[in-house]
């Protein structure tokens, strides 16, 4: 635990000096002149934890993640935070303000939480699949070409397993660390805190309610994803990081007049990019910087065109990753097979096609024949899909489904505001689409809390603002709110903690698992294979799961940082 926060200290103040070098950056682009505005430091980390995930990923195309790279990173942080010393010491500096205990309370507990579910070991199934070895890869060698020919799942090209992979220093030879989730998540709850400060002084608007019911979803969905390098979580995280400021730009600067961009509007369109290369599955949210762009286009052309430039940046060293492990600009497209390059190392098209179906079978019924599933008409496999839900699941997902209804009370109830304008709609509706963009592509679960979540609370949460309001003794009603939720974060903490294991982790969170392996060959290169559940984890290396690979796959020279390819004619 001690080694996990001090490589937290270390992610969160570099996060931040990067954070606030690309936001001052980014006001003097957008708007000239004007002084860099109030944004909650804990935004200003994440934008800094999104900007140094690209620089790892473009850092990756040339070298591994070592301690090169972590070098270049480090020279870079300290000259950038001596230059916003001397030009802008304010903003290392806080607001004198009186907190709650009770907020001082809940802060403590989730933090504890945090430290003590990010120091287990890996429980993400896709952890020991490929996450592990995909790290594993990008530690040890740059970019592979044709890395997805020896296993598929290493072409999926997210860029938080660059970030983990950039943060895990390997190279001091203790071990792999995994534990940027725990401070990624440290970050989001700063800022959640943030709703609940202000909901406990009396401020109650649907963002700071949002944000404070947040807290417990959080945990209460993800707790057991702190401490694996998988990249469900900090998708989903962060699409509710970029609802909540969707609407706080709503309440706080409604209907904005005037050409320059809201900063809520800046950090909105970066994330929503940003998290396509973590997960294609948050595709949906792109309709959100689409709109931003037309606003722009309406405001001040000149910003568009910046907007565009931004774009450009943040996915260019992604599409390359993708360029390299697998020969399309995305992986799994199979639609952009005539506009990607035909390199040696080009996954076929069959194999990204039957990805793509195996994927969409597992999802709706794992462990079934992909093309008995594919077969199933909908009513057939989705009456299956259903009945293997829990109860709390089934809950969730006719809560998301029927939600509209939940969605047009919430709208008579603040009939004469101007909060449900057409960009709170707007909201709603991407969320909606997202509901739907997930359960026609992968409907699993686990991969669909984010969206499931995000419209029961976008049609819900109005309301709960809305009796807060009018309750009487209301002081004392959301007290007892936030009381209940504090008293739950403190039964998850010790529900939490691991008695056995808890003296070996005071100093190291716990390690990768040591899964059986067995030697096996592919086309003369010497390999080794999972014996459990197709789970190598992070060693022995390099290992994949039995039959992930063609026989007709071979290496593309005498090291295996060269590449794969694919031999068509064997």
């Amino acid at each position: 635990m001690i080694a996990s926060l001090l490589i937290w200290s270390y992610i969160i103040i570099f996060s931040f000096i990067y954070g606030a070098t690309i936001l001052e950056t980014l006001q003097h682009l957008f708007n000239p002149g004007q002084e860099l505005q109030d944004t909650p430091k804990a935004l200003i980390a994440l934008l800094g934890l999104g900007c140094i995930t690209i620089l790892a990923c473009l850092l990756s195309l040339f070298i591994k993640m070592g301690w090169l790279a972590q070098s270049i990173f480090f020279i870079g942080g300290i000259l950038l935070g001596v230059r916003i010393l001397r030009t802008n010491r304010q903003l290392f500096q806080g607001k004198r303000v009186s907190i709650p205990w009770l907020l001082i309370l809940l802060a403590i507990i989730v933090l504890l939480t945090t430290l003590e579910n990010g120091s287990h070991g890996t429980s993400n199934p896709d952890t020991g699949i490929y996450h592990a070895q995909a790290i594993k890869w990008i530690e040890t060698y740059p970019a592979v070409p044709g890395l997805g020919n020896l296993h598929s799942r290493f072409a999926y090209d997210s860029s938080w397993l660059v970030a983990n992979a950039f943060f895990s220093f390997s190279f001091l030879g203790l071990r792999s660390f995994h534990v940027l989730p725990g401070a990624f998540l440290v970050m989001v709850l700063i800022y959640l805190l943030g709703g609940t400060y202000r909901l406990l002084k009396g401020h109650i608007t649907i963002t700071d309610v949002l944000k404070t019911l947040l807290i417990p979803l959080i945990f209460y969905t993800l707790r057991i994803q702190i401490s694996s390098p998988g990249t469900d979580f900090p998708v989903q995280v962060w699409m509710w990081v970029v609802i909540s400021l969707w609407l706080e730009s709503i309440e706080i600067k409604p209907n904005e007049a005037g050409r320059s961009i809201q900063v809520e509007e800046i950090l909105i369109f970066i994330f929503s990019i940003f998290l396509v290369t973590v997960k294609l599955s948050s595709a949906p949210l792109l309709l959100l910087p689409l709109l931003i762009f037309i606003r722009q286009i309406r405001r001040k052309a000149v910003n568009a065109f910046k907007l565009v430039l931004v774009a450009l940046i943040i996915l260019a060293p992604w599409f390359a990753r993708n360029l390299i492990l697998s020969g399309y600009w995305i992986y799994p497209a199979p639609f952009l097979v005539n506009l990607s390059p035909n390199w040696d190392w080009k996954i076929p098209l069959n194999n990204v096609i039957g990805e793509v179906r195996s994927i969409q079978a597992w999802a709706r019924i794992p462990g079934v024949d992909t093309n008995k599933v594919l077969a199933m008409p909908l009513r057939s496999w989705l009456k299956e899909w259903f009945e293997n839900l829990t109860k709390y699941q089934k809950a969730v997902v006719l809560g998301a489904v029927f939600s509209p209804i939940l969605f047009a009370v919430s709208a008579l109830t603040w009939l004469r505001r101007k909060i449900f304008t057409g960009s709170y709609i707007y909201m709603y509706v991407v969320g909606y689409i997202g509901l739907i963009f997930w359960f026609y592509e992968a409907p699993d679960i686990r991969f669909g809390y984010g969206v499931l979540a995000s419209t029961v609370l976008l049609a819900g949460t109005p309301l709960l603002a809305w009796i807060l309001q009018k309750v009487p003794m209301q002081k004392y009603v959301i007290f007892g709110l936030i009381a209940l939720i504090t008293l739950y974060q403190a039964a998850v903490f010790f529900n939490s903690i691991e008695v056995k294991t808890l003296e070996s982790r005071i100093v190291l969170p716990t390690d990768y698992a040591g899964l059986p392996t067995v030697p096996c060959s592919i086309h003369g290169m010497k390999l080794m294979c999972a014996e459990y559940y197709n789970e190598c984890d992070y060693g022995p290396f390099p290992c994949i799961p039995p039959g992930s690979a063609s026989k007709n796959v071979e290496k593309r020279g005498a090291s295996l940082g060269d590449g794969f390819r694919y031999l068509t004619n064997p």
